[in-house]
């Protein structure tokens, strides 16, 4: 009897099985018309598709580039690997002389989903140019700026330094038939070195940021963005 009633229940328990089946495990993959909000702050990389040169570009020039790693928020995937963002240099200045650097502010202000763009606020916060062995990084508005020429600095101001060492020699040469005038003018001439020198230093231009396609750019949202997953 009792084998006979553990019989029945078994058949109960298949019979429930089959018409109450067990509810899936709970995906985090995107579940279509679910709302989801990626927090500003949040960060990324993306690989550079156009190029940035701050002597070249201006202002309202567009720049393209794609997500490398995916994005998820709340637990589920918002911006999968290979997301294209799309956007355009907000400032830029050259390099000029007195070692002032070129600079550029980059933003990205749409995203291409699935099923078409949507709106972002995206900013570069710093460059990684992996061909150069260059970083650039961004200040607080996301300003980024080349780095020092020091070779060039250091040419120039030798090129300069060979100008004022032809003024010395000169003086050197009338200092020496010239007696006590002659050496004001061997000093006229050690100084005309360091003026040279300076000169130089003064005329060299800074660097200019310079960034080809596959060069990785570091970005974080500066605001939410809210996206419904279709």
């Amino acid at each position: 009897m009792f084998h006979a009633k553990s019989k029945s229940i078994a058949i109960i328990a298949v019979l429930a099985s089959s018409i109450c089946p067990t509810a899936p495990a709970r995906s985090h993959t995107a579940q279509p018309g679910h709302e989801v909000t990626i927090v500003a702050e949040t960060r990324g990389r993306l690989t550079l598709q156009s190029e940035l040169n701050s002597k070249l570009n201006e202002a309202g020039d567009t720049i393209t580039a794609s997500l490398i790693e995916p994005i998820y928020a709340e637990g589920r995937l918002v911006l999968a690997k290979g997301t294209e963002f799309r956007g355009q240099i907000t400032d830029i200045e050259q390099a000029k002389r007195l070692q002032r650097r070129g600079n550029l502010s980059a933003a990205f202000d749409r995203v291409v989903m699935p099923w078409g763009e949507e709106a972002v606020s995206v900013q570069v916060t710093a460059i990684d140019d992996w061909n150069e062995n260059e970083k650039v990084r961004g200040d607080s508005n996301g300003k980024m700026k080349a780095g020092r020429q020091g070779d060039r600095t250091l040419h120039n101001m030798g090129r300069g330094g060979g100008v004022g060492a032809g003024a010395s020699l000169i003086a050197l040469l009338f200092g020496g038939a010239a007696g006590a005038g002659g050496r004001t003018l061997s000093g006229l001439g050690g100084a005309g070195i360091a003026a040279g020198a300076i000169s130089g230093l003064l005329l060299t231009k800074g660097g200019e940021v310079r960034s080809s396609p596959g060069a990785i750019l570091r970005i974080k949202f500066t605001r939410p963005f809210t996206t419904t997953l279709r």
